[in-house]
């Protein structure tokens, strides 16, 4: 099962993804936050942090900066949050940094609700986040469950 919220005009509208994955919260927590390992799922970014509140955290492509921002609250395996500061681009940089969130229910003992949330940043970067999220926590969901991701 997968849901989105319709991606809203207005950059002060959450993005919202939700989706069940067949795996528990622990093993969906470890492919979030696994460090420098190239996410299938995500265009083959990695991701580096301590993961502990009030340390950076980066997620980079061949050594270019696409996100950057601070660990906010960590509950492990269940809860992350995060700033959200894009640099994809020149306009996104620009703009304001917004928020990530991650909230790992367990469905059952195998198997997690992943619901993202993103808030705030500047109308680039929401368009881009609107657009693309669904994809990426989609491939996520099939990346985990099969191994395999649709193509970007």
């Amino acid at each position: 099962m997968t849901t989105s919220e319709p991606a809203a005009a207005s950059s002060s509208s959450p993005i919202v993804f939700t989706t069940t994955i067949a795996d528990p919260p622990r093993t969906v927590w470890a492919e979030l936050t696994d460090n420098e390992v190239p996410r299938a799922w995500m265009w083959d970014t990695t991701v580096l942090s301590s993961w502990e509140p009030g340390h950076p955290y980066v997620m980079s492509s061949h050594g270019t900066a696409l996100v950057i921002g601070e660990v906010l609250a960590v509950d492990w395996p269940h809860l992350l949050r995060l700033t959200f500061d894009a640099r994809w681009d020149d306009e996104s940089s620009a703009e304001e940094a917004g928020e990530l969130e991650y909230v790992l229910e367990e469905v059952d003992a195998s198997s997690t609700r992943l619901t993202v949330t993103i808030t705030g940043g500047g109308p680039a970067t929401h368009g881009s986040a609107a657009s693309d999220t669904p994809g990426i926590y989609t491939n996520l969901k099939s990346w985990m469950e099969t191994g395999k991701v649709d193509a970007h």
